[in-house]
């Protein structure tokens, strides 16, 4: 098995690369817990209910005209395309590629302390199925 350093993270967002601004990048996916305990039960049962997915990333901000800033304010609160890959590499099995559309649910444009170098960070949820692909 083959161990993994971060170092070349793709992220496409709303149609544009901004992976030379990305500083973190976490992708999470999970299932929700359905409660399936009934009456009588002396263990609390769980099912499998619907996918779900977050994405949260952190960059380093740009408020050049048509640059990061731009492109995530004008998504938040908006639908926005995504493609997330292991590096900047094609798709392959050793570099899946995740696709879906996220909503844009939080985005900090300004934040630090003095001497900081400009950081913003963005939240998104699911808004349609993510899907895993190596090619």
């Amino acid at each position: 098995m083959a161990i993994y350093t971060h170092k070349d993270v793709y992220l496409s967002f709303g149609g544009t690369v901004i992976s030379d601004h990305v500083v973190s990048l976490a992708l999470d996916t999970g299932i929700e817990s359905l409660d399936k305990t009934a009456m009588g039960a002396s263990t609390r049962i769980s099912r499998a209910g619907l996918d779900t997915w977050t994405l949260e990333f952190e960059v380093l901000q740009d408020f050049a005209a048509s640059e990061l800033d731009a492109l995530v304010a004008g998504l938040s609160g908006r639908e926005a395309a995504i493609e997330v890959r292991v590096t900047s590499g094609s798709a392959t099995a050793t570099n899946p590629k995740w696709t879906g559309t996220a909503l844009v649910t939080s985005y900090n444009p300004v934040g630090g302390a003095v001497g900081d170098q400009a950081k913003s960070s963005c939240s998104c949820v699911a808004a349609t199925a993510l899907v895993r692909a190596t090619s």
